[in-house]
């Protein structure tokens, strides 16, 4: 997540043509970080535990398959 907000804050300040540093004062870092949490919480919600981390299985008729 913090990866994420400073990404944000670079773009921030390229758009705006100043440094880094002051693009804070333009940036709601407290705002994105419960957005951020809301869509993992989200997303956590809607995915079943069992699916995760499972690769999907292959077509029955593939010839690599013994």
């Amino acid at each position: 997540m913090e990866d994420t907000i400073e990404r944000n804050v670079q773009v921030v300040a390229g758009h705006l043509g100043i440094q880094v540093r002051s693009s804070w004062r333009y940036f709601d870092a407290s705002a994105l970080a419960d957005s951020l949490a809301q869509r993992v919480r989200a997303f956590e919600d809607s995915s079943p535990d069992e699916e995760v981390g499972q690769a999907p299985l292959p077509p029955r008729n593939t010839p690599s398959l013994p």
